[in-house]
């Protein structure tokens, strides 16, 4: 039964006839196909079919203008040359072209260069096309993949109309190419250009012109600086090409250039900023290859201008990621950016994204100093910063990593520095207590510094040994799925939550995992032994630095315990309804993914308390603290805009 929409029925198959083509033998016996002058674009993938054998066809064509309205030419690679005959098959098979007759064949070239010349604008898309196909499929150092690469230099040097002459190259200590002389259609700003090299290498450059009292209007004295050339010595550049209005135009390397390698080429370049002219953005771009380097020598520290900064810490993640806190005195902001740089091509723009943070002390301690004396304000703070950028391992491990400041008139500043490996999160308490609850800015810290640095970071081992080994308390934890993480100061704290517990369904559902203060163990765990035992409860206490904050204390607990579950647990916070426990951990299940949940906190009197900061701090009330709990019903919950570490 023939379907509805007559997909079986037999489809008519199109032929054509190719107009007169051209084919280029190349090395290996592979052809390159072209022709002008087709009234239908032919497809630019397929199948030719020859000799009862069928090999793939992939063109490049575009719409020929100077062949009347509506004409296409056309570039193909073939692994042969067709004969007379020989037919083009379309991909879905219903088209067909036809070879009226065998191309006509060279060697050479030229007849390939004049098309590409006569195609304008197009032409810089029919050399691109050939460098790919002519490239694919062998080895770069086989005498073929070097035939075909010389085959597309020479292409796009003799489809380029010259424009003017390269005197000098070379290559700054920076990298990238250099290149001086002169032309008379290249303008100043920001350019995308071709390098005939070994590669036929093409990118974004930047051009500056000059004034030249040896050449004649509209010519000019031109500086370029390709960041992207990665060649391996600057004498392989035989040309440059560019194009403008439609036309590939080429400014030739002259025979006996002056090469300059490294040092000779920075100086160089140098001593002509004075005479470029060039955007703005493409001049700092010029000044930025000019800039000192790094040379492993420290001189931020000596700088007799009033700027000081350092690098606290650094910590680098197993895969490269580097969290930095630091900071920066800079009264009279004459610094223009901070880098994190390395020996091994790290960069990475600290300013860019950085979140500050206060720091008072800097004000204070830099207050003697005859440079700072007279301009820090007192009521000034915000000095230090936290970042986070991405770095591969080889940027970092085998190189030299370095603070550099770059000032507005150019110059710069360097401070070695090095980065501590930071293997596993046992140590993120180290980076929490740098930071302050009450912190404004915390949730963007979190968000675009602290989550992705930790996202490289594998979780903390609960095999790692902790710096005190817990002491178990009451009746044994076995089988109890969830941990209550309690960090506390003295026994007055935790007697009521133990009360609490007693004879509650909780007490036989909860492992409690206190943590105190080592000055205070001494006196809680005299009287935390009797308690367990006379409330019929099971833990453990471990006991921490003194000076360690609450992130710390409660890291400590969480490594104390295997339970599946943890719940941290404030002595400031008394639940008081039924099943508190049950509901929180329906509440966590319920989760689409492993996460957090926080239940909310009332008073006494059924109004809403604040939880923020911790007891070091007083902390200010938050928005509807004191509010009827019934507001809280007003929303929905909603998920907190935080990854968890």
């Amino acid at each position: 039964m023939t379907p509805a929409d007559g997909s079986d029925l037999p489809r008519e198959v199109v032929s054509r006839d190719l107009p007169a083509t051209r084919a280029i033998l190349l090395r290996g016996g592979r052809a390159i196909v072209f022709f002008e002058g087709a009234t239908v674009c032919p497809p630019q993938s397929g199948w030719l079919d020859q000799d009862q054998t069928s090999s793939p066809w992939t063109a490049h064509c575009w719409p020929a203008g100077d062949h009347g309205a509506g004409a296409w030419s056309g570039v193909a690679v073939l692994d042969t040359v067709p004969a007379a005959g020989a037919e083009i098959r379309g991909p879905a098979g219903r088209e067909r072209w036809r070879f009226a007759a065998g191309p006509r064949l060279d060697v050479a070239p030229e007849p390939l260069a004049d098309m590409v010349r006569r195609a304008g604008g197009a032409g810089r898309g029919v050399i691109g096309f050939l460098a790919e196909r002519l490239t694919a499929g062998d080895p770069a150092d086989s005498p073929q993949a070097q035939a075909n690469r010389a085959f597309v230099r020479t292409l796009a040097a003799a489809a380029a109309d010259r424009d003017g002459f390269i005197e000098i190259v070379g290559a700054p200590d920076t990298g990238g190419l250099f290149a001086q002389g002169w032309s008379m259609s290249l303008a100043a700003g920001s350019a995308t250009l071709a390098m005939v090299d070994a590669e036929l290498s093409d990118g974004a450059v930047e051009v500056a012109g000059f004034t030249r009292d040896d050449i004649l209007a509209p010519a000019q004295g031109v500086c370029l600086f390709a960041k992207f050339w990665r060649g391996e010595a600057p004498d392989a550049v035989e040309a440059l090409i560019f194009e403008k209005a439609g036309r590939l135009l080429r400014l030739d390397v002259v025979r006996g250039a002056l090469i300059l390698d490294g040092a000779p080429a920075t100086a160089h370049l140098g001593q002509m900023l004075g005479r470029l002219r060039a955007p703005d953005a493409t001049f700092a771009a010029f000044r930025r290859v000019c800039r000192p380097r790094f040379g492993g020598v420290d001189t931020l520290t000596g700088a007799t201008a009033p700027i000081a900064a350092a690098l606290d810490t650094v910590l680098r993640a197993p895969d490269g990621a580097l969290l930095v806190l630091g900071w920066l005195l800079d009264p009279l902001r004459l610094v223009e950016r901070v880098l994190l740089k390395s020996t091994a091509n790290l960069y990475a723009r600290l300013d860019a994204g950085w979140c500050p943070l206060p720091r008072p002390d800097l004000t204070q301690g830099f207050a003697s100093d005859p440079r700072f004396a007279p301009l820090l304000d007192v009521r000034e703070a915000m000095h230090g910063f936290v970042a986070h950028t991405a770095a591969r391992l080889d940027q970092i491990d085998a190189a030299q990593l370095y603070l550099e400041l770059v000032l507005d008139d150019g110059s710069c500043l360097f401070r070695p520095v090095a980065a501590t490996p930071f293997d596993s999160a046992e140590r993120l308490p180290q980076i929490l207590n740098a930071l302050a609850p009450a912190e404004p800015e915390l949730a963007r810290i979190v968000e675009d510094h602290l989550a992705p640095f930790l996202a490289g970071v594998p979780p903390t081992s609960r095999r790692v040994a902790a710096r005190s080994r817990p002491i178990r308390l009451g009746a044994a934890a076995d089988g109890r799925t969830t941990a209550a993480v309690i960090p506390f100061r003295s026994f007055a704290e935790v007697q009521p939550m133990l009360a609490l517990l007693a004879g509650a369904p909780e007490a036989a559902m909860l492992e409690l995992a206190l943590v105190a203060p080592r000055a205070h163990g001494a006196e809680a765990l005299a009287r935390l032994g009797p308690a367990f035992e006379f409330y019929g409860l099971g833990g453990s206490l471990s006991l921490a630095a003194d000076h360690d904050g609450v992130a710390a204390q409660l890291d400590l607990g969480v490594a104390a315990t295997d339970a599946d579950e943890v719940l941290c647990w404030s002595p400031a916070a008394l639940p008081k309804t039924p099943g508190w426990l049950a509901r929180l951990r329906a509440e966590a299940a319920a989760l689409p993914e492993p996460g957090l949940i926080s239940p909310a906190l009332t008073y006494e009197d059924g109004s809403i308390a604040f939880g923020g900061a911790g007891r070091e701090t007083a902390g200010a009330a938050c928005a509807l603290s004191g509010y009827g709990a019934d507001w809280l019903r007003r929303g929905a919950p909603r998920r907190p805009n935080t990854r968890a570490a």
